[in-house]
């Protein structure tokens, strides 16, 4: 899911996306062929879609961006979310910068 706060006044707006992924029938070997790999360790899914995990994977449905990710097709398609929370990153940036 996102937030995105509206500064300077106290308002959020949120939204979330679900994705359904659909594992391969996996033995326990398979498993813990995986995990040796280290690479699940720090995912919040204990796997990487866009890594060695997706050899895991049978298929997905839904937002490839919302299981490694930001949602991104949520953001496209929120009312102006987008754009107002890329409005409030460029002007932290300048007010770090200035």
């Amino acid at each position: 899911g996102i937030v995105v706060p509206q500064c300077p006044n106290p308002v959020y707006e949120s939204d979330v996306a679900t994705t359904e992924v659909t594992f391969l029938n996996l033995s326990d070997e398979d498993i813990d062929a995986y995990v040796a790999t280290g690479e699940p360790m720090d995912k919040a899914g204990s796997y990487a879609l866009q890594g060695k995990g997706s050899l895991l994977v049978d298929s997905i449905k839904g937002c490839y961006w919302n299981v490694v990710g930001l949602p991104l097709s949520l953001l496209g398609r929120t009312d102006g979310l987008l754009d107002r929370a890329l409005e409030q990153a460029t002007a932290g940036e300048q007010r770090a910068a200035g």
